[in-house]
């Protein structure tokens, strides 16, 4: 039995379904149906709205980038109601929250053609953010290999996200 352990493991990473994470046929008619300009270039953000996903952070950033250019848009979809509802309420503040579109919670199948409105993909994890956490993560890190970047990847498109845990494994070298 000895000998059956010693055999090398192999990590098999997680991946996305690239036969529907693709680029999408159809993204003029969905830009129209969003009310999005066609000089208007857009950020996208997928995901749950758990402190760790660091939207705050997205909407923090978000308000500098609008003040440097006007024609940026941020789409953000996830979330129920009540958590968009008080993101919008935290942040009533910021005038750059007129340029966020909030489309909560959708099929899954549906994501994709979202996804290709933007010129740009985000992942803004945080674990600062997560309080009810913070003892593990300071005694494991980032430990989670989050599936939003692989869909991100295999949408073709530009991926900004944090330089943290299993993330910057997965991007060495990109």
């Amino acid at each position: 039995m000895q000998d059956d352990f010693k055999k090398e493991i192999v990590v098999v990473p997680n991946g996305a379904d690239t036969q529907l994470f693709k680029p999408q046929p159809g993204s003029a008619e969905k830009r129209a149906d969003l009310g999005l300009g066609q000089e208007e270039r857009v950020i996208g953000f997928v995901g749950s709205f758990m402190p760790w996903h660091g939207l705050q952070d997205l909407v923090d950033a978000f308000e500098i980038v609008c003040q440097k250019d006007n024609s940026v848009r941020l789409l953000v979809i996830g979330g129920s109601r009540d958590q968009i509802g008080q993101l919008i309420e935290g942040n009533r503040d910021k005038r750059a929250l007129k340029k966020i579109i909030f489309l909560g919670e959708i099929d899954y199948p549906l994501i994709p053609a979202y996804l290709d409105l933007c010129q740009v993909l985000v992942a803004p994890f945080n674990t600062k953010r997560d309080e009810g956490r913070r003892k593990l993560y300071d005694k494991y890190g980032f430990w989670w290999c989050p599936i939003k970047l692989f869909e991100y990847m295999a949408m073709a498109r530009p991926v900004v996200v944090s330089d943290v845990g299993e993330i910057t494994a997965y991007l060495d070298g990109a």
